[in-house]
């Protein structure tokens, strides 16, 4: 389990604790951990299992994804953990942690194979700056857009470019559910979980909010803070 078991689980981009949650709650496909449906997915589309428990194509050959992830000990868990779990499912996991040069070559990086786990701070810029079309990663750039897969939807670009300009609230509201809805269904990226902030306080101190969404401080609201 990630961060201790107190990271909670992600269904779409807006966590629950967002007042934006309400406006997406109702939209968005949910993917739980069913182990057996999984199986019948992979059953319908030809992949069987083979001798040594994993799956096998039409072609008989391995299902084999590779698992890319930034240098360092938490990436590397994770990756473990990750690997582990579509393991079990039957997938044969190709893991790699990328070495500090091989993360610093843009276009090294934007070539991973198949599954590349990134931290990304929540709120609609940064979210959206990993799957807006123009910002494919690329030649022509310089390899330095943040959509490294270059994934492409014109759906998501048009509700992308609605957000930057609107003003609305009940309009930001329809487009966010529409965001949310085509990024489950699509899958251009897959949530994981929301990690967790600790703070640490010293005894009676009350007024304390946490922090914003998207993310400020945690100390926004200090002159209501008090102690008791």
């Amino acid at each position: 389990l990630f961060e201790g078991g107190v990271a909670p689980v992600a269904d779409t981009f807006i966590p629950p604790d967002d007042v934006k949650w309400d406006w997406v709650k109702d939209t968005i496909a949910r993917y739980e951990l069913d182990p057996r449906k999984a199986e019948q997915i992979f059953n319908d589309v030809g992949w069987r299992r083979g001798s040594n428990g994993m799956l096998m194509g039409t072609d008989g050959k391995p299902i084999v994804l590779g698992l890319w992830t930034t240098p360092g000990a938490q990436y590397a868990e994770e990756a473990a953990i990750l690997g582990d779990s579509w393991k079990k499912a039957g997938l044969t996991i190709e893991q790699a942690v990328l070495t500090p040069t091989q993360n610093a070559d843009k276009k090294y990086v934007a070539s991973f194979p198949s599954l590349n786990p990134s931290q990304i701070p929540i709120g609609q810029d940064t979210l959206l700056g990993r799957i807006y079309g123009a910002n494919c990663a690329s030649e022509e750039n310089r390899w330095n857009g943040n959509n490294r897969s270059c994934y492409q939807n014109p759906a998501v670009d048009r509700v992308d470019e609605r957000l930057q300009k609107s003003i609305d609230p009940s309009e930001q509201r329809q487009l966010y559910g529409e965001l949310a809805r085509l990024l489950n269904t699509d899958l251009g990226l897959l949530p994981l979980y929301f990690s967790v902030q600790a703070m640490v306080f010293r005894e009676g101190v009350t007024g304390v909010k946490g922090d914003t969404r998207p993310s400020t401080s945690e100390t926004w609201n200090i002159a209501e803070w008090d102690l008791n």
